[in-house]
């Protein structure tokens, strides 16, 4: 069970924008295991990803996938905005 909570961890890091090396160092430290089993994750994901999304409604994580892009989408739009008049 903690390789799932690891690796369902691992996704959510990777989809906050975090390093691969930076993951590897985070989740090593909260689940006390080598850095080799959390490289072990990124290289056999293809197998475990799918498994572990699908319990995970679809529809819903497309449309929190949109939402996020779109709340980016806003800030970026902002920030060029502020740029460009400051």
């Amino acid at each position: 069970m903690d390789a799932v909570v690891r690796r369902l961890e691992l996704l959510k890091l990777e989809g906050l924008g975090f390093s691969q090396s930076e993951i590897v160092k985070e989740l090593s430290v909260k689940f006390a295991c080598s850095c080799r089993s959390v490289y072990n994750d990124f290289e056999t994901r293809q197998s475990w990803q799918p498994v572990v999304q699908s319990v995970i409604d679809a529809r819903r994580v497309l449309l929190k996938v949109v939402n996020r892009y779109e709340q980016i989408y806003c800030q970026a739009s902002v920030q060029l905005l502020r740029a460009l008049n400051g």
